[in-house]
């Protein structure tokens, strides 16, 4: 099977468009799922699910055994590489399957709750179908095509959202989500299958599945550490707090996760492959680098200044009164938002360069202070337990900008030292939003048009003061403005 990319490579503009557009759509979709379902299932059912599908998206991370990034990493990709990471991802695909159906017993007892066996059960049926797509996806991205990956994601994201809401309607608690998710794979296979025919024709193959194994395992190691850090928090809280607490914990994460999953992974699928193909030409991306981090920190300095800054209003508005416990969750993560800004390209760089021991040592001290500032915390409250965390997530973005650094000399204390137009952006945008806030309560506004107001203040704060700074994110808008016809 030949790879996909074509000659004639498209743009990366338009990549990043159509990326940031089935992210935009993802995120509306998901978003508008959550606030339906928050009046549909109570925390406890939340916290379920919740719990059961952190146990399943570890499982997942071995599943995907770092194949997408190692398509992507590959400097020369034959049709028997391509062949050999499609062997590989159905086999442990497969295999983790069954370990999860099986693992699901002793976790459910664990917690005393059968619910979460059930959902787990449910969520195996993804691990049959999705590694069947998994390898022609990731082909996909490395050749920068989109505009297909956006009409497949788009399309088996509204299936998933219309069975989700379906079966909470029905009465299937919290499972409903997990057959919304089993629906969503479903229709991701069916889209991939008409778009891309040859997908269909994947042959399995036991040549070159040493250097795969060798890559995926190194890969595989690290993300499982990082993936069992960064939802330790589900674990720690269901057994120390209770569902509940979990419950209120992941709603409040959806949100500030929104973010890192509908804006900045569209950024770094796009980064990714961009910086490996720098890489293996041997061209400089310390500039690029530098001119998207500011780019993106300004986006992320206002995303995260006025979720902090309205956290009550929008938790209220999305999901009512029974989640007011989530507000102070979700301004701590907001702090947390903030301090991760300059840091967002650091692990995408590291893929790219193929430096998967060092993530590796970085991730296995975030996991263990994770779980010490966790646990440490649930002792006291859920608020302690969010606001420790945040600590641990401090210590991985310093180790991840000295990682970075030592592979392939970007300095991102350089780059912060250089952010001072930015940070100057969000404080004025901070401040326009909180004038904003407070304008609309004078007024007795209703709660929708008083966080419209803020928003819509800090917003165009921000946009004039990007201006005025002449910040690289008004010359890029001003770019696309001109130049539509160069996407």
């Amino acid at each position: 099977m030949a790879p996909l990319a074509p000659p004639a490579q498209p743009s990366a503009r338009r990549a990043v468009l159509f990326a940031f557009a089935q992210r935009y759509f993802s995120f509306a979709l998901q978003l508008g799922t959550s606030v339906i379902l928050a009046r549909l299932l109570t925390p406890q059912e939340t916290g379920i699910f919740s719990l059961a599908a952190t146990a399943v998206a570890i499982g997942a991370i071995v599943r995907e055994f770092g194949i997408g990034d190692y398509l992507v990493s590959q400097k020369e990709l034959t049709p028997e590489k391509i062949r050999a990471a499609f062997t590989v991802t159905v086999a442990v695909a497969w295999i983790i399957a069954v370990v999860i159906a099986l693992a699901a017993y002793p976790l459910a007892a664990l917690y005393n709750e059968p619910g979460v066996a059930r959902v787990m059960h449910i969520l195996c049926l993804n691990f049959m179908l999705l590694p069947l797509g998994a390898t022609t996806m990731a082909l996909l991205v490395k050749a920068l095509k989109f505009d297909i990956v956006f009409v497949i994601q788009a399309g088996s994201a509204l299936v998933g959202a219309a069975v989700t809401i379906l079966c909470a309607l029905n009465g299937l608690s919290y499972t409903s989500p997990a057959w919304g998710s089993v629906a969503s794979i479903v229709a991701t296979f069916v889209l991939l299958m008409l778009l891309q025919p040859q997908a269909a024709r994947m042959r399995p193959s036991f040549r070159n599945l040493r250097q795969v194994l060798q890559f995926g395992g190194k890969n595989t190691m690290s993300r499982i550490v990082e993936g069992v850090s960064t939802r330790a928090d589900d674990f720690i809280i269901s057994g120390m707090l209770g569902f509940h607490s979990s419950g209120i914990l992941s709603k409040s994460n959806s949100l500030n996760a929104g973010f890192y999953t509908f804006f900045a992974s569209a950024v770094v699928s796009v980064a990714s492959p961009l910086m490996a193909r720098a890489r293996h030409s041997g061209r400089e991306i310390a500039e690029d680098y530098r001119r998207v981090t500011l780019q993106i920190a300004a986006v992320q300095w206002l995303f995260f200044g006025v979720m902090g800054i309205c956290a009550h209003e929008i938790i209220l508005l999305l999901f009512g009164p029974n989640w007011v416990e989530a507000v102070p969750i979700l301004q701590i993560g907001a702090v947390q938002g903030l301090i991760y800004a300059p840091f967002m390209l650091c692990t995408p760089v590291l893929t790219a360069y193929g430096a998967m021991g060092a993530q590796l040592r970085v991730n296995l001290v975030f996991g263990a202070t994770l779980a010490t500032c966790l646990l440490i915390g649930a002792m006291h409250s859920l608020i302690a337990a969010a606001a420790l965390s945040v600590i641990a997530h401090t210590v991985r973005l310093l180790l991840l900008a000295r990682a970075a650094k030592a592979v392939c000399g970007i300095s991102t204390y350089e780059i912060v030292r250089s952010m001072g137009p930015t940070a100057a952006m969000a404080v004025g945008a901070a401040v326009a939003t909180l004038l904003g806030r407070s304008l609309a309560e004078w007024l007795q506004l209703p709660l929708v048009l008083n966080l419209g107001v803020a928003v819509a203040s800090g917003g165009l704060a921000c946009l004039g003061l990007a201006v005025a700074f002449k910040h690289p994110i008004s010359a890029e808008l001003k770019r696309l403005r001109r130049k539509p016809a160069g996407l």
